[in-house]
């Protein structure tokens, strides 16, 4: 396999995903109902957080990415899981508001330091051009986090009280997650931060941070990120009150939102095993089709639960395809050189999309009903794909002259 030889990276980089994904971001899904219940906070305030916590990621990210390039991801990865711990036992100290807006925004600022971005970074580092094989891998494993962290939240909350639950999970992040990444990500160091040859991209690598502005295959690449990201971010939130507000009934919304999760998962596990003789391109463009199909068949679901089914398939294949998009497009296109810095100014754009979203979409809903919203919603899917097949339409070569 294209993996082979990375497998403690893999599977360390794994487990430390998992952990941060889980404690970091799944479990506040579970964590905010006791939040409300002790401190009768309203759900936009408690969720208006969470969202002011993204922006502040957001506005993270391209500072993180800027460190992974200067220094390698080993560094910043283990001081940014520690920082992480932190974090999490702060939100567990929180006594009001105050302190539990500073701990989220502080908890958000640190994940950008030890989720995806960076795992990429340092993986383009160390697999050179076989990075592509090893951010499948990868996100085939991170993707079980919210299958586990999910009921393991629900759980220790009800066994132990939620601020309990975040001090269990400080002590795994710094238990786990420090000495992992110190030890994964050391033959990145030894290696003057490379042990394989650099990827060369198809597009000119990104110079001075503001020249990614200047070129078209970064603002089309941008675009469609954003925009489908737009989309990826209200369903999470949204998706039982969507289709019980389209027909369906409780029950079956909740088992049809239960295939999103193995879609995801399945669509990895296909482009690992069958998807090697794709570009990583083709990956990006599945991704992008597979959401306008999704949206469509959303707004058919109270015709049957037969497009309820494609709904969450597509979708959950959408999202599936997505993360590994998010790591493997960028990297083929632009190169490894300034990959860090690259990756922070697009994070930066989808964190700041994802934090307004789910408020835009309810302000949608209120002001114009369920259907319109989510025609808005299909219209961003296919804005996202065409920005994404104008870029493959710049990349395409064009022939000689006669």
């Amino acid at each position: 396999m294209g993996e082979r030889g990375f497998g403690g990276l893999i599977a360390g980089l794994g487990l430390t995903m998992i952990m941060g994904y889980g404690a970091l971001y799944y479990a506040f899904t579970v964590m905010a109902p006791a939040l409300m219940a002790e401190f009768g906070w309203s759900s936009s305030f408690t969720y208006g957080c969470f969202s002011l916590g993204l922006l502040a990621g957001g506005l993270m990210a391209p500072v993180a990415g800027r460190q992974f390039d200067r220094f390698g991801v080993r560094l910043p990865m283990t001081i940014g899981s520690a920082a992480a711990a932190l974090a999490l036992a702060a939100m567990a100290l929180v006594q009001g508001p105050v302190s539990y807006g500073v701990a989220l925004v502080l908890l958000q600022a640190a994940s950008t330091f030890v989720l995806y971005d960076a795992a990429f970074t340092g993986i383009s580092q160390i697999a050179g051009p076989r990075a592509r094989r090893v951010i499948t891998a990868l996100t085939l494993i991170a993707g079980f986090a919210s299958t586990l962290f999910w009921p393991l939240t629900t759980y220790l909350v009800d066994h132990l009280g939620w601020r309990e639950t975040y001090l269990v999970f400080a002590a795994a992040m710094f238990v786990t997650c420090v000495p992992t990444h110190y030890l994964c990500l050391a033959p990145a160091d030894r290696q003057g931060r490379r042990v394989a040859p650099p990827v060369v991209g198809e597009v000119v690598a990104p110079q001075a941070a503001g020249s990614l502005w200047r070129q078209p295959a970064f603002v089309l690449l941008a675009t469609s990120f954003c925009l489908g990201g737009f989309v990826l971010a209200v369903f999470p939130v949204y998706v039982l009150t969507i289709l019980g507000a389209l027909g369906t009934a409780p029950s079956t919304a909740i088992w049809v939102a239960a295939l999103i999760g193995p879609a995801q998962v399945g669509a990895r596990f296909i482009e690992m095993v069958g998807g090697k003789g794709w570009g990583a391109t083709t990956v990006g463009l599945l991704a992008a089709s597979a959401l306008p199909v999704a949206l469509a068949a959303v707004l058919g679901s109270g015709q049957g639960t037969a497009f309820a089914v494609v709904f969450a398939l597509f979708y959950g294949a959408g999202q599936g395809l997505k993360s590994i998009a998010y790591g493997v497009v960028p990297l083929a296109l632009f190169g490894a050189a300034g990959y860090g810095t690259l990756l922070g100014r697009l994070s930066s754009l989808r964190l700041i999309v994802s934090a307004v979203a789910p408020f835009a979409f309810a302000a949608l809903v209120d002001g114009f009903g369920m259907d319109a919203a989510l025609g808005v919603a299909l219209a961003f899917a296919v804005a996202s794909l065409a920005a994404y097949l104008a870029l493959l339409r710049r990349l395409a070569p064009r022939p000689a002259a006669a």
